[in-house]
């Protein structure tokens, strides 16, 4: 029964993420002001943490990846994964972090490839740092609404979240 109820949903998920996903398909009966609003807390939430982070533990230093470089291998998972770049903050201060918004139409598939996404443009560690100490990253429907969110933090403590408009758009696994 698990098997058959798990093609089903794996076939419909195929269709929506072939048809580009229409967005009330997947809003989980989530407003797009509401969509807004939850992005923003969350995105207000992140910065906190960073922010208080880099206080707590000035003495942490992160050689975060070139401007350029970022936006290049941003760029290239772009053309990989049909989305678009829409905005690229630069979260200054005491840290200099990617604030980054995607735009596609593909909304399940783009859910689910945005892991290998954050993985391409911030590699995982391989001698305990990535490319950057923080990242957050949105994406928005063809009308600007989000309907995915990720981003971490790894100064001091690890941290990180999802957030996504409905159940079929979580990235990772949750409970």
């Amino acid at each position: 029964m698990r098997v058959a109820v798990a093609l089903l949903l794996a076939a419909c998920a195929a269709v929506a993420a072939g048809c580009g996903g229409h967005p009330s398909a997947f809003d989980g009966g989530v407003s797009a002001a509401n969509a807004r609003r939850d992005v923003a807390a969350a995105r207000r939430e992140w910065l906190g943490e960073v922010r208080a982070n880099a206080r707590r533990y000035p003495r942490v230093r992160f050689h975060n990846l070139d401007h350029a470089d970022f936006v290049a291998r941003l760029d290239l998972q772009a053309r990989r994964h049909d989305f678009r770049i829409t905005r690229i903050a630069w979260r200054r201060g005491y840290l200099d972090v990617p604030d980054v918004t995607i735009a596609s139409t593909h909304y399940v598939q783009l859910a689910r490839d945005l892991p290998h996404v954050l993985d391409a443009i911030d590699p995982p560690p391989l001698s305990d740092h990535r490319a950057f100490e923080a990242i957050f990253l949105e994406a928005v429907d063809g009308r600007g609404v989000p309907f995915v969110a990720i981003y971490d933090s790894l100064r001091g403590h690890i941290m990180g979240g999802q957030w996504a408009r409905s159940d079929a758009l979580f990235p990772y696994s949750h409970g």
